[in-house]
């Protein structure tokens, strides 16, 4: 793992306890990378980062909830949780997807 990116709408209600809830799992795993913050701002910013929804975290260029998806746009995203859909993973989730590119 070399690099973290945290893919987000500024309007998005659930980009700042997502971007806590990120920080908070990789303090536990004991991951000292500093995930960048992306600011998407349009669709052709969406299509050049394959924003797939804000809010969306990538490692090393791959987004830990991939989806088979031939365009790109603003928009936000939802994850099937143990609980049901919702805006953003549990912190369950996302330290399992961080495990896996350890």
């Amino acid at each position: 793992m070399e690099k973290i990116q945290f893919l987000f709408i500024e309007e998005c209600p659930s980009t700042e306890q997502t971007w806590n809830d990120l920080l908070d799992c990789l303090n536990n795993l004991g991951i000292t990378i500093q995930p960048e913050r992306i600011a998407i701002q349009d669709d052709f910013e969406a299509e050049f980062h394959s924003f797939q929804g804000s809010p969306s975290i990538k490692v090393d260029g791959v987004d830990l909830w991939k989806r088979d998806q031939a365009e790109f746009h603003m928009g936000y995203r939802s994850y099937t949780t143990p609980d049901g859909l919702s805006d953003r993973p549990t912190q369950e989730m996302l330290t399992d997807q961080l495990k896996l590119h350890l």
